[in-house]
């Protein structure tokens, strides 16, 4: 397997008023990123994975507070192998400070489903790679509150490793400003669930420079927000993302409610 460079994304979740000039009533955003979802999500992710040329790269941005890379990188150790995995590299990015500082902690909160959402794309599930925390200390509690009931656990010292060996990276940076730079293979680009944050010339400018950007055969996944005409607080004077990708030259890779576009 060549060497991989993802770069995944969630949602503008619990980000700062200043990072994207939110009025102040704004300033805190639903936070609602979760495991594994869903796990359909991560298979097709990996199948189109396993499926991409030699020297695919796969960009992403808003990382939110980590549980996306974090999923994408045991789906990649459970399906390939550590040491294949570990060709992989895993460029999270979110414009949040406090939800970059918490994607970069060993700490993570689970809940009930998310582990049964793990079920569904793991040989195992979730615990294998996680250690439950019995005695919570203050420094270990979440910097951002997530609306779940969850337990804390710590990651595993041999997963940890794997991560810190080049796996994983998390940085802070804005969507807008911030796209990775042009790659000449194709290339997979996961933004899920954060386009609505978007003015609509800033929809339109990020998908005209990614199409410009990106070579044929590349693909674009967004999540459940996006994927339905009907949704993603669309209204009557504001299309839908996958209208505008449509609209910008990127195909459905599916007939109903696709969450993957493919350039041709």
């Amino acid at each position: 397997m060549p060497h991989v460079a993802l770069r995944f994304s969630a949602h503008f979740i619990q980000t700062t008023a200043r990072g994207l000039k939110l009025k102040p009533e704004d300033e805190k955003l639903w936070h609602d990123t979760e495991f594994f979802s869903p796990g359909s999500f991560y298979r097709h992710l990996g199948d189109l994975r396993e499926d991409m040329p030699a020297g695919t790269s796969i960009f992403s941005n808003a990382c939110s507070t980590g549980e996306e890379p974090l999923s994408v990188a045991m789906m990649l150790v459970d399906r390939f192998g550590p040491e294949k995995a570990k060709e992989t590299t895993i460029h999270a990015m979110d414009i949040g400070e406090q939800a970059v500082r918490q994607a970069q902690s060993d700490t993570v909160y689970v809940n009930h489903q998310e582990r049964l959402n793990s079920r569904d794309c793991l040989s195992g599930d979730i615990a294998d790679f996680l250690d439950p925390i019995e005695q919570q200390e203050d420094a270990s509690r979440p910097i951002l509150q997530s609306n779940k009931p969850a337990q804390p656990h710590r990651l595993k010292p041999w997963f940890r490793d794997i991560l810190r060996s080049g796996l994983l990276q998390v940085k802070r940076g804005d969507v807008r400003t911030d796209l990775a730079p042009p790659s000449d293979q194709p290339a997979i680009v996961l933004f899920r669930n954060a386009w609505h944050y978007l003015k609509d010339k800033e929809r339109t400018d990020l998908i005209g420079k990614l199409f410009q950007t990106l070579k044929s055969g590349s693909v674009i996944g967004v999540g459940h927000l996006e994927q339905q005409r009907s949704g993603e607080y669309a209204t009557k004077t504001r299309q839908s993302t996958v209208e505008l990708l449509e609209r910008g030259g990127f195909k459905p890779m599916t007939k109903k409610n696709p969450v993957f576009f493919v350039k041709p």
